[in-house]
């Protein structure tokens, strides 16, 4: 997930048929998803619209070269660091 998009984490979503779904816009807040998807029914009253908070968090394997040697020096880690290697074991 780019970092644009991480600072940008409600999506709204629109859901065609087959199960399928198309990324209409990203935001900060939920409100603001909500407004669009209020405006987005009024323009297209038959389409079915969906907000989705999106959130990528970093496993150990997925670190940078600078976590990843912090994280094999047992230094402090990030709390989502610590929660996933406290899962591992």
């Amino acid at each position: 997930m780019l970092y644009s998009d991480q600072l940008r984490p409600w999506v709204v979503y629109r859901l065609l048929p087959n199960c399928q779904r198309l990324m209409m816009e990203r935001f900060r807040n939920r409100n603001n998803a909500e407004d669009y998807v209020r405006i987005m029914r009024q323009m297209q009253p038959d389409a079915q619209f969906e907000i989705v908070f999106e959130s990528s968090p970093k496993l150990p394997g997925e670190l940078s070269s600078f976590e990843q040697g912090r994280y094999e020096e047992g230094r402090s880690l990030p709390i989502y660091l610590r929660t996933n290697r406290f899962l591992e074991r």
